[in-house]
């Protein structure tokens, strides 16, 4: 089941959000996933928006995965995302500029898709980058 983990949460960063096919989503989530990360964007369309609204912002968003470990029913990412600022993110206006940021998310599977999410990521930092904080 590990192994097998991995592949879904690899197969589905890369389809649903490096690829941006909303589509697939229900392929890989539960209808009754919950995100403890990001409270709301529960269930399929709420993994769905997220996704569009981070993509309006990072046309270009990209998730390098940068360690996947996977025990039992849970497997963990530890990540970098890449974009260029090209829309409204969290009030913020466009800056065209090119950030990166790092997170880590736990995810919790069950009868073969996600059904929950804890994570964190830098927030602050990739705020930094905007020039919304110091």
């Amino acid at each position: 089941m590990p192994e097998n983990n991995k592949t879904l949460l690899r197969d589905f960063l890369e389809e649903c959000l490096n690829k941006g096919n909303y589509d697939a989503v229900e392929r890989f989530v539960s209808p009754r996933f919950v995100d403890h990360l990001f409270p709301g964007y529960d269930g399929i369309d709420g993994v769905k928006r997220a996704f569009k609204e981070f993509r309006a912002a990072f046309p270009d968003l990209h998730d390098t995965l940068e360690d996947v470990i996977a025990e039992d029913d849970k497997v963990v990412v530890r990540y970098r995302m890449r974009g260029t600022h090209r829309g409204e993110f969290m009030g913020m206006p466009a800056t065209n500029r090119v950030v990166t940021w790092t997170g880590i998310n736990i995810a919790r599977v069950a009868d073969g898709k996600f059904v929950e999410r804890w994570g964190a990521f830098d927030y602050r930092g990739l705020m930094e980058q905007l020039g919304g904080t110091k």
